[in-house]
């Protein structure tokens, strides 16, 4: 019996993006096998249908899953092209440097917030940190 993946292609009006959980994500492709064009949250990826989406689908086949896609219509749905391999497992933590200058100071269930050299804080959204969070460390 195949394995069953349950996805959501976003349509924007504009483009699509397929939206699969990173779990379900790691069982068919690699970090490294997407490109910039996609984005992600801290649990989900969000595919760009034109290349990205379309190696997914390609590997789930042969690997032997079955993908169900659910449509999607969001006019709203707003992703940034922000997708990196080396963030793709990151979880925000207290006190990790965040774009070699931000030291994260507080995390709450809606957002993180950063603080840099002058004291000064921005707030990050946790609905899609990666907008603002480009490197890790120092």
């Amino acid at each position: 019996m195949k394995k069953l993946i349950r996805t959501t292609l976003i349509d924007t009006g504009g483009h699509g993006y397929l939206s699969v959980s990173k779990k379900d994500f790691l069982l068919i492709c690699e970090p490294k096998d997407i490109s910039g064009y996609s984005g992600h949250n801290l649990t989900r990826i969000f595919l760009e249908e034109d290349s990205d989406a379309s190696l997914f689908m390609t590997k789930s086949e042969q690997k032997g899953f079955r993908i169900i896609v659910k449509d999607g219509y969001n006019l709203g749905f707003k992703i940034h092209h922000n997708y990196n391999p080396d963030l793709f497992n990151y979880i925000p933590r207290l006190y990790d440097i965040v774009n070699k200058r931000y030291n994260i100071v507080s995390i709450d269930k809606k957002r993180i917030l950063i603080k840099n050299e002058n004291d000064t804080i921005y707030k990050i959204s946790l609905t899609n940190p990666f907008k603002f969070i480009d490197t890790i460390g120092v």
